[in-house]
């Protein structure tokens, strides 16, 4: 993977978009371009963007991670719009322990676990939205586009047959744009204590955290697909999100 990946989707004002059509599947099968996006959230996109998301990329649906709080202190997406489908699925910060109780170099990895916890129910609903069936054209994100993006993006890999190795040098693209996020964050009120307060750990983006999160959630969860299986989505709902995004056997 090349950073060209990154950097091909160049934006004024987002710092983290990219099509997870660059990465490897498993069974020689290639995922599909321009049908999953991840990004930063958009409230800061110009006009430009906003059309280029539109009318090039041609986005018509929007998973948004960001919690109910998060959404009343930001301006309303510029997404949200006729003909595009907007989704709502809340992963909030959670109780917090992995961060007050895990030693240095363990904390986003074991707070990303706790995900699977207490937002079970909107990693689920974001997993059905993309087992819909439907030309759709999505982008996941919260609000650098890193923490709550990167783990239901990993979930969504998984199933794909993208190797772990494959998925934490996607994650870890984002560290690119944190200089430009972390700007942001600092001036916006929603954020601004948060970055005081936390440590720098929780805003970096690291391959080897999103490792050590793909062993840990392994460890004590199964396999993301057992995890989801047990959580209601059916393997027919599986199954119609790889058809989906990957491209059929003989699109090769």
């Amino acid at each position: 993977m090349t950073p060209q990946r990154f950097t091909e989707h160049a934006f004024q004002g987002l710092f983290n978009f990219r099509d997870m059509s660059g990465l490897t599947v498993s069974q020689g099968q290639n995922i599909k371009s321009n049908v999953l996006f991840r990004s930063d959230s958009f409230e800061d996109a110009t006009e430009t963007d906003v059309q280029r998301l539109l009318n090039v990329y041609r986005i018509n649906r929007v998973i948004d991670l960001r919690t109910d709080r998060e959404l009343a202190n930001e301006k309303p997406s510029p997404l949200s719009r006729d003909g595009v489908s907007y989704r709502h699925r809340v992963i909030d910060s959670g109780p917090g322990s992995a961060i007050e109780n895990a030693p240095p170099g363990s904390r986003l990895a074991l707070r990303y676990v706790e995900y699977f916890d207490y937002a079970k129910e909107s990693i689920v609903s974001a997993v059905r939205d993309l087992a819909e069936e439907g030309s759709w054209r999505t982008v996941m994100h919260c609000r650098a586009g890193k923490d709550r993006t990167g783990v239901v993006t990993a979930v969504v890999l998984k199933l794909l047959g993208v190797s772990n190795d494959e998925i934490a040098e996607d994650y870890s693209l984002t560290a690119l744009a944190m200089p430009e996020i972390m700007s942001r964050l600092r001036q916006n009120p929603t954020y601004a204590e948060n970055v005081k307060k936390l440590p720098d750990e929780m805003y970096s983006a690291t391959k080897e955290t999103m490792l050590k999160f793909l062993d840990l959630a392994s460890t004590e969860l199964g396999t993301f697909e057992s995890w989801l299986l047990s959580n209601g989505v059916t393997s027919q709902e599986i199954d119609q999100l790889r058809s989906n995004l990957l491209e059929s056997s003989n699109q090769l």
